[in-house]
């Protein structure tokens, strides 16, 4: 049985298939899960939240009929593995983030509030209309990456993790880092100048 019959097989949650997911993956998850609050969090492996993190996870697996795990396509070559180690990190940084206290809109950082990004990010419309349109067409041109080249770029990107975070993360050298970005970079530059930009 291939991943996608597996995880079609996995939504109906008969309880067989689903303790099979579970021995499969359940070690990915929880590497993962390590990899982002005890590596990067510094929070111990004891922690409870990486238990709630885990169960909160699955939880999000089945909601709504199983509605994101259905969302696996296995498309572009992309095995589930790969699919559900994005999902995890993502569910454990967003996990993460609802548990951090709000900015103030006077905290300063770097000689700068929140209040002044706010108000510099109203640029002008004609402006604010060339950068909507540019990130279309970035949008675009993330979705055609394979699943871990995106994987980088949201969590350079999206996430704002430093290189060297993102290096723990995946567990890759340094320079693997660098190539990674500069060959992104590239990639990116070459779908702008296809579209016509540039």
């Amino acid at each position: 049985m291939d991943d996608l019959q597996f995880i079609r097989s996995c939504a109906t949650l008969d309880q067989k298939t689903w303790h099979e997911f579970l021995n499969r993956y359940s070690r990915l998850i929880y590497t993962y899960i390590y990899r982002v609050t005890v590596n990067l969090h510094g929070l111990s492996r004891s922690d409870p939240l990486i238990d709630d993190i885990f169960q909160g996870l699955l939880h999000s697996l089945i909601d709504d009929d199983c509605r994101r795990l259905r969302s696996f396509k296995g498309l572009h070559g992309c095995s589930f593995a790969s699919w559900l180690r994005l999902v995890t990190i993502n569910y454990t940084l967003g996990a993460l983030r609802r548990l951090r206290p709000m900015a103030a809109l006077d905290e300063e950082h770097d000689g700068r509030s929140l209040k002044d990004d706010l108000v510099d990010a109203g640029a002008l419309p004609d402006e604010s209309a060339i950068y909507r349109e540019h990130a279309v067409h970035l949008k675009e041109c993330i979705k055609r990456l394979d699943s871990d080249d995106k994987l980088f770029v949201q969590l350079v990107v999206a996430k704002r993790m430093s290189l060297e975070a993102v290096r723990q993360l995946l567990r890759i050298s340094r320079s693997a880092v660098d190539m990674r970005k500069s060959r992104l970079i590239e990639r990116l530059r070459e779908c702008f100048r296809s579209k016509g930009f540039m």
